[in-house]
């Protein structure tokens, strides 16, 4: 990952603009789509300076992206391949198998961030933020809150993250300060270790391989 840093007097996708050719690659399909929604993103920022440094993908290390998600002891859906970096071109390690338990350790998750603009009064969480300015939408946190960057800060508010959740009849004034320009793209990797056979590494949770604990419940 290479941080993405104000440029005044170059042309945007040049010298330390130009986005890694490897960037994403490892995500397949998801990869080529992550790459049609970073070009416009990477011209965006490069013009419009929204910061002094940002870095794509935005990493969440330690997340557990949704309410009550708990790393511990969690149960095997499906068959899925575990490797020794959070990156599919990585090795790998071992294949799980269903109806087991694994250990889940940790998680990140990599986002390539969304965009949004202040269309109406802004939620009052988004207090600390320039509603004359773009928002780069990073990853939910849970109970309706997600990780913004607008100059130079990450902020936690409530905004919306699809472009559609706002189309509904009555749209909730809570997240709908913003119309979403574009979708953040976000994948979660979580570190496992194997119960009862010296294993570690990372699974990707696409497909959802793995239950999580849901604390709440």
């Amino acid at each position: 990952m290479r941080p993405l840093r104000r440029a005044v007097h170059e042309p945007p996708l040049r010298g330390p603009h130009a986005a890694p050719p490897q960037l994403f690659e490892s995500q397949g399909h998801c990869g080529r789509t992550a790459m049609r929604l970073l070009l416009p993103l990477l011209i965006l920022i490069s013009s419009n300076s929204y910061a002094e440094e940002l870095q794509i993908p935005y990493v969440s290390k330690g997340a557990c992206p949704f309410e009550c998600c708990s790393y511990g002891k969690w149960e095997i859906l499906k068959s899925t391949s575990v490797y020794s970096k959070p990156d599919l071109k990585s090795a790998l390690v071992t294949k799980l198998q269903p109806s087991g338990k694994i250990q889940a350790v940790t998680g990140e998750v990599h986002v390539i961030p969304g965009r949004a603009k202040v269309i109406s009064e802004p939620h009052k969480s988004a207090e600390n933020l320039d509603p004359s300015k773009e928002i780069l939408i990073l990853d939910y946190v849970g109970e309706g809150r997600s990780r913004v960057f607008q100059n130079g800060k990450i902020e936690t508010v409530k905004i919306a993250r699809t472009k559609n959740e706002c189309k509904k009849a009555e749209p909730n004034w809570r997240y709908c300060w913003v119309e979403v320009l574009q979708e953040p793209e976000s994948h979660w990797w979580v570190n496992v270790k194997g119960i009862g056979a010296k294993f570690e590494g990372w699974v990707l949770m696409d497909e959802g391989p793995l239950k999580p604990i849901d604390s709440c419940s």
